[in-house]
């Protein structure tokens, strides 16, 4: 699979992953690497969990939790990326 697909793939997984205020998504991010660890070296699953990790701080910021219209804000940008992003594949 070539870099540019893993990416949009890694992106979308961030996008959908259950992630808290803290931006934890340790069972998603464990999915994640499990993945990455059968097709990748292991210098090359810590690039790109870092970049989940990074992926899952930008479509999942702290302020959506403060209230139900951040929320839906943030949802419904989440839902354009998601959008985009199929295109891109």
């Amino acid at each position: 699979m070539n870099e540019s697909i893993l990416k949009v793939l890694i992106r979308l997984f961030a996008i959908v992953a259950d992630a808290n205020k803290n931006g934890d998504t340790s069972n998603e991010r464990d999915i994640v690497m499990d993945y990455l660890d059968r097709q990748y070296s292991h210098e090359l699953v810590q690039t790109y969990l870092d970049y989940f990790d990074e992926q899952v701080k930008l479509y999942h910021p702290e302020h959506m939790f403060e209230s139900h219209d951040e929320t839906q804000k943030q949802f419904s940008i989440n839902e354009s990326k998601i959008a985009e992003l199929c295109n891109q594949i």
